[in-house]
This record gives C-alpha cells, sequence and structure tokens, in this order.
C-alpha cells in the first residue's frame, strides 16, 4: 500500500492531521511492541521492520528525528528498556533494531549524541574485557591463547 494512502486512512479513522502525528502514533505503537511482546518475534520482527522502512528514507527519518519517542529510542537502547534485545530468537531482530537506530544517529552531525549513544556498548564492551581477563589461560576467539 503506498504510504499516501495510509496516512489518510489513519487521518480519517483516528482524526490525525499531519504526518508528524501519523509518525509519532506509529512509532509509540512500535515501542510499545518492542516492550510487551518481546517473546513474540513475529511482533518484533514486524515492528522493526515498519521502523527500519520509515527510516530508509531522507525526508522520513528527518521526521522521526523530530519525534520523543525515537530520541528516547536512542537514549534508552538496552535490554532494561527493551527486553527483546535479550531473547535468542530475536537476534536478526537485534541488528535489525541497531541498523535502524545507526541509520537514525548518523542522518545528523551530532558527536554529542553519538557518544551518548556509544556510552551502554561501551560499558558492556568494559563488562567483557574484565571478564576475559579473569580468565588469562583461556583462548581467545580471533588470535588463540592470551
Amino acid at each position: 500500500m503506498h504510504s499516501s494512502k495510509v496516512y489518510t486512512q489513519l487521518s480519517e479513522r483516528m482524526g490525525l492531521h499531519d504526518h508528524l502525528m501519523v509518525m509519532n502514533v506509529t512509532v509509540t505503537k512500535i515501542t510499545s511492541n518492542l516492550k510487551s511482546f518481546a517473546q513474540c518475534h513475529k511482533v518484533v520482527e514486524a515492528s522493526l521492520t515498519l521502523l527500519q522502512d520509515l527510516a530508509v528514507g531522507f525526508m522520513s527519518g528527518k521526521l522521526l528525528l523530530r519525534l520523543d519517542a525515537v530520541n528516547l529510542m536512542l537514549q534508552n537502547h538496552t535490554a532494561e528498556h527493551f527486553p527483546f534485545l535479550n531473547a535468542y530468537s530475536n537476534t536478526k531482530n537485534r541488528t535489525i533494531f541497531y541498523a535502524t537506530l545507526g541509520r537514525l544517529l548518523f542522518m545528523e552531525d551530532n558527536p554529542t549524541q553519538f557518544h551518548e549513544f556509544m556510552k551502554p556498548i561501551g560499558a558492556l564492551c568494559d563488562k567483557l574485557q574484565v571478564r576475559v581477563g579473569a580468565f588469562p589461560n583461556q583462548y581467545t576467539l580471533f588470535n588463540g591463547p592470551l
């Protein structure tokens, strides 16, 4: 279905009269699905596919960045906020999630936002480094014995 038809239907059925309002309702539902249906692989996948489709276009991506829900997602993107990230069955979905957030993150040249986005990932890397250091006689995946 063409996006203008989707906007027309949402406008008629929900009384939404501009693209920003339609996007806000859509992203709020996507966020709710990702938080509430962590164990339902198909719901997570469909929600992330929709988010990814919305973020692909330059103008729609810029519009997404104007939404509080998207900015909260960029600031709070860990499993603590999105439990589906912990489910093994969502490995592919985790990749889609971070690829989409990365696409949105790099639409604007904002080093501060990038550093804030990377903090939880850096903290995870630090934890992994401590764990690897706790077992000095173990092999690493990439280069044999430590």
